[in-house]
């Protein structure tokens, strides 16, 4: 597994590459753990409150990180139909604190699926403008069908709850009709 991969290094169609793949790997994964065709379900982008059980539809840390430790973010148990992909990250600050994402599996964090470094995405001191702060993981992490992502940050200095805003770039499968026809 290589580090993060900034989007100034990547192309229009190598992203809309990145993002068939991802969707179609999602679609046979959850297809084949809900017994479902991929006719019956959809993808679409993330929404955390609704998918992932965030306090708002705004992507921004849930808990205070401390400084110089992991602390868990969130977790969320998926229901049996549904199926979660991220394979990026942008962040949307102009400083954070948060510089490594690790993701993990069940309500403890019990297995660790990756950990990606953020620090190569943030380049404060920059004109708005000029930053990109948007990273794509070499490999996405996928969740389906009754697993539960866990993820953490790791905090080089204290932040406060949704003071950071970090963006899962990600996809979400589930039945066509829960929440788009």
């Amino acid at each position: 597994m290589g580090g993060i991969i900034s989007i100034d290094e990547l192309s229009i169609d190598a992203l809309k590459a990145m993002r068939d793949m991802v969707a179609n790997a999602l679609l046979d994964m959850v297809s084949k753990k809900a017994n479902k065709s991929r006719s019956e379900l959809i993808v679409r982008d993330i929404l955390p409150l609704t998918d992932l059980g965030f306090n708002t539809e705004e992507w921004s840390n849930q808990t205070a990180q401390s400084s110089g430790a992991w602390t868990k973010d969130w977790s969320h148990e998926l229901d049996e139909d549904q199926g979660a992909a991220f394979y990026g990250v942008a962040i949307q600050d102009e400083t954070c604190d948060l510089i490594f994402v690790r993701f993990k599996l069940g309500a403890t964090g019990a297995t660790t699926k990756a950990i990606y470094s953020l620090q190569r995405l943030i380049k404060e001191g920059q004109e708005e403008s000029d930053k990109k702060q948007t990273g794509f993981f070499p490999e996405p992490v996928y969740y389906g069908g009754k697993e539960t992502p866990y993820v953490d940050y790791y905090a080089r200095g204290s932040v406060s709850q949704y003071a950071a805003h970090v963006v899962l770039i990600g996809l979400f499968c589930e039945p066509k009709g829960e929440n788009v026809s």
